[in-house]
């Protein structure tokens, strides 16, 4: 089990630095975008108008509205990759300590409940975060919401990983309760390094 759990680590390790690099790309493209997200410049690409496939023409100055709505989906996507990168960072926490013989110490408890809470977390923001963005850019365009089509499925996987982090801790917390003594379940550093290797 400990080969598989430092395997397991290692593979939450690269998706954790990846999730890293796309997180900086989003940050920086998302400040540039805004930033050069004015009437002129919008004018220069696309003209005085534009016309959008079954949603109407809209002036350079109306798309310009849209530098609010941008904004507040940049945030909400980076605040969602935010936590992913909480919640991937508290199970690679959990694996190390599995990795080193302690898969039942308070640390993978406290790692996995945590990584729980934050898929769920997670996921809620996910749910909300459409019907902000779908109000604040109708309002910006001024149309009506019933002329934006969105996507009414809602992805509810998140509660299951949500569940199966919660199980895991339970069956961890149980795991210690049977033998609570630090000798057997010693608490090991109570910081993690994300460049400590498995």
């Amino acid at each position: 089990m400990r080969g598989l759990a430092k395997f397991l680590g290692f593979l939450y390790a690269v998706l954790y630095w990846l999730l890293v690099i796309v997180t900086v790309l989003v940050a920086i493209g998302g400040v540039l975008l805004v930033a050069g997200f004015d009437v002129s410049r919008i004018t220069d690409a696309v003209g005085q108008s534009v016309t959008i496939p079954e949603l109407g023409t809209y002036t350079a100055a109306q798309l310009a509205q849209l530098r609010m709505p941008i904004l507040v989906a940049l945030i909400c996507l980076i605040i969602i990759m935010v936590l992913s990168l909480r919640s991937i960072r508290m199970v690679r926490r959990a694996l190390k300590q599995t990795g080193m013989g302690y898969p039942f110490s308070m640390i993978t408890v406290k790692s996995l409940r945590m990584a729980g809470i934050l898929i769920l977390i997670n996921g809620i923001i996910g749910i909300i975060t459409p019907f902000i963005l779908s109000f604040l850019f109708t309002s910006a365009l001024d149309m009506s919401l019933s002329n934006l089509s969105l996507s009414s499925t809602v992805n509810l996987a998140f509660i299951f990983n949500a569940l199966v982090m919660f199980l895991l801790s339970a069956v961890a917390k149980y795991g210690n309760s049977l033998a609570p003594s630090e000798d057997v379940f010693p608490e090991a550093e109570t910081t993690y390094s994300d460049t400590e290797e498995y």
